[in-house]
């Protein structure tokens, strides 16, 4: 506790050539709750490299500020955490498959229109639109959705797109089941072109330059969010 002072003298000053050692060194005093002060205030810093370094830091220091959603039945995580700094999506690429919301009221922006290069999902919405409207198609059988609305709210669009599908033609539809990959797509475009109120960084050794997708398996298809009828 007695170096925390010190240490955080050195993070929050962005001439200093120490502040990713400093996070790494906060993040390993995991018996110190003061630790997690200086942490905390630099997800808001200017510089987005020690931004993302801090919510790592807050995530496996399992600090309350991250608020961690599993979606799809363990298929990736949704982290919500609040920030003051302009709003940024991050998303790894590695086999800890994470998407972080970090800020605050980052919404969806119509009009917006997207559709994945195999079809296999349309997102929609017209100007002055309170909410967006997504449709999921199969590339094996060619059946489409009912048409899913979401709302404009970004975290909760995003967990409709992971989520699991319903198992019967009857359940309502809480999820879209698209694999991690395409959900990645589909937010670095939408970044991109402004139809996020957000910044879009995706992991890299460096945290620079732009989006570099990796192809990664994706999940079945569910035939019944489809409306298909399923395989015998």
């Amino acid at each position: 506790d007695a170096a925390v002072d010190i240490i955080e003298k050195h993070l929050a000053n962005p001439r200093s050539r120490y502040r990713m050692q400093a996070i790494r060194v906060l993040t390993t005093a995991r018996h110190s709750l003061r630790a997690a002060r200086p942490l905390r205030r630099a997800v808001d810093d200017a510089d987005p490299r020690i931004r993302i370094a801090a919510y790592e830091a807050l995530t496996e220091r399992n600090d309350p500020t991250v608020r961690i959603q599993p979606v799809g039945d363990g298929a990736f995580s949704l982290d919500r955490l609040g920030s003051s700094g302009e709003n940024l999506i991050y998303a790894k690429r590695s086999h800890d498959r994470r998407i972080a919301v970090i800020g605050d009221a980052i919404r969806l922006q119509p009009p917006l229109f997207f559709n994945l290069p195999d079809d296999s999902l349309m997102i929609d919405a017209g100007d002055g639109d309170s909410e967006v409207i997504l449709l999921r198609k199969s590339t094996v059988h060619g059946a489409t959705s009912p048409r899913v609305p979401s709302d404009l709210d970004v975290p909760r669009f995003i967990a409709l797109m992971g989520g699991e599908p319903p198992h019967h033609r009857e359940d309502a539809i809480t999820g879209l089941g698209v694999d991690y990959t395409s959900i990645v797509l589909a937010l670095s475009e939408l970044c991109e072109n402004g139809s996020i109120n957000a910044e879009f960084i995706l992991e890299s050794p460096t945290l620079s330059g732009g989006p570099q997708l990796r192809s990664q398996p994706g999940r079945p298809e569910s035939e019944v969010a489809l409306g298909a009828a399923p395989n015998p």
